[in-house]
């Protein structure tokens, strides 16, 4: 098994051990897993309060994600992977940088795993992968997201990947009829930027 993928992934995937030793799948999104990755996004919106969604509100018809992957796959400044338990969709990580001159630098990313393999580091990988490609990337040099205050593994994750915190909005979401703070944090291959 390929345990250190290449900046660019390669060929497109690689083949990691997770921390129960299962092999796990890391590869680019291709317009064939429309229908896979809408299952994934309704699964896993309804395992965790994590998400920016409730469960249900996310309804888009699989021609219009078949079209959205493939517009994704030619960006220099946009990065899809998923991530595979043998043909199980458990993971993927969305990166999408600017569609203008002055905005194509950087972008916005969203990290998802089921449930079913948190913990697995699963998580970790695909965030490094995408982070090696942003290094080798001649356009990307800023990396954001925006991560509820109160997730403190995911908190702990970015940080120990090197972003910085920017910026914090108040009561940005309402979960179960309570304010919930949201961060902003950033990401910089250059850490002189």
């Amino acid at each position: 098994m390929n345990d250190h993928p290449s900046p660019l992934l390669g060929a497109g995937s690689f083949v990691f051990a997770d921390r129960t030793g299962a092999p796990i799948l890391i590869r680019r999104v291709i317009p064939a897993d429309a229908e896979a990755v809408i299952a994934f996004i309704k699964h896993t919106d309804g395992e965790s309060t994590f998400m920016t969604r409730e469960p249900g509100e996310f309804a888009i018809a699989v021609e219009t994600e078949r079209r959205y992957l493939a517009h994704v796959d030619g960006r220099p400044n946009a990065l899809f992977l998923t991530a595979w338990d043998g043909t199980e969709l458990i993971g993927s990580i969305d990166f999408h940088g600017g569609a203008r001159r002055r905005t194509a630098h950087t972008g916005e990313f969203g990290l998802v795993v089921r449930r079913s393999h948190w913990g697995r580091g699963i998580g970790s990988r695909l965030l490094d992968a995408l982070l090696a490609w942003a290094r080798a990337s001649a356009v990307v040099t800023k990396i954001k997201l925006r991560v509820r205050a109160d997730n403190l593994a995911a908190i702990a994750l970015y940080q120990a990947r090197g972003f910085i915190e920017e910026g914090r909005f108040r009561a940005e979401l309402v979960i179960d009829d309570a304010p919930v703070d949201v961060l902003a944090m950033a990401w910089f291959p250059d850490p002189n930027a």
